[in-house]
């Protein structure tokens, strides 16, 4: 008898944890929201890595713009353009001139707060025109445009220890490069 009613308890208590499982409960909802990450990309120099001239006394004419976006590739963070607001207008010679191998200090810090959750993302978004003329951009780095993507997995962002950059690859003796790194507090 004492036997009998062990088992029942036991197939009772079994019975009650299959039909209130941890699936059926849901986990109460933080009422302030996500936790926020800080994320604090230092940006450090654009690099040249080929002018799009294809002469080494004549430098290319280049502006660039860098941009953030969420994993929606909604703009979140400020935009920064080089030489100062122009990207885009070639008026007045509002250009950097550089030959291969030379660098462009950008030295700006850009900081943004991301949900530090699973799907959450950012992305640092480079682009780069060289022109020909005054009028005319070279077609190999025309509003050329890349972006490096940084998600939120296994409780925190992935592959942002280091230094990090992002290229834009116009083919031969036509590419540039944006170095940094990031810090997540």
């Amino acid at each position: 008898m004492l036997r009998t009613a062990l088992l029942l308890a036991l197939a009772v208590s079994l019975a009650a944890c299959d039909a209130a499982g941890p699936e059926d409960t849901p986990l109460p909802e933080s009422p302030s929201g996500p936790t926020m990450a800080n994320v604090s990309i230092n940006l450090d120099q654009i690099r040249v890595l080929g002018d799009c001239e294809n002469s080494p006394s004549n430098p290319g004419d280049f502006q660039f713009k860098i941009s953030f976006v969420d994993e929606g590739n909604q703009r979140v963070g400020p935009e920064l353009q080089f030489p100062n607001g122009t990207y885009g207008d070639n008026s007045g010679q509002n250009h950097l001139t550089l030959l291969t191998g030379r660098t462009h200090g950008v030295n700006q810090t850009a900081t943004l707060q991301r949900p530090a959750q699973e799907g959450s993302a950012f992305g640092v978004v480079f682009a780069a025109t060289e022109w020909d003329s005054a009028t005319t951009r070279d077609s190999r780095m025309d509003d050329r445009t890349n972006t490096r993507l940084y998600a939120y997995r296994e409780g925190r962002f992935q592959g942002i220890t280091g230094s990090q950059s992002v290229s834009l690859n116009g083919g031969t003796d036509c590419s540039v490069r944006l170095e940094y790194t990031i810090a997540v507090g």
